[in-house]
């Protein structure tokens, strides 16, 4: 049940983050880095484990459960989440889950 609703909530706020994008922007920008999957104009270049990271976030994960199932640190998690955030421009790790969302890059 609460998964449900976090994937509802996720899927507004992304399409909500999407829109004002948009306008603020005029549209995709051209000039950012393309994301390695093609998924067009405006995407971030975002690693594998930075989207692996983001897509157990989705699916409600903690740092230690995303560690254990990716075998990795949880400084490291949390350092590809950081950089997620960075190339998705947001400010918490919510927003840059929304965005890739919004990106098509994280589906839930």
């Amino acid at each position: 049940m609460h998964s449900k609703y976090i994937s509802r909530s996720l899927t507004r706020t992304a399409s909500r983050i999407a829109a004002i994008d948009m306008a603020d922007s005029g549209g995709p920008d051209p000039a950012k880095s393309h994301s390695p999957s093609g998924t067009g104009p405006g995407s971030p270049c975002l690693s594998r484990r930075e989207l692996e990271c983001l897509t157990a976030l989705a699916q409600g994960c903690q740092d230690l459960q995303i560690a254990a199932r990716l075998g990795i640190s949880r400084p490291t998690v949390r350092l590809h989440l950081a950089n997620a955030r960075r190339k998705l421009h947001s400010i918490t790790r919510e927003q840059a889950l929304a965005r890739a969302v919004a990106l098509g890059l994280v589906h839930v």
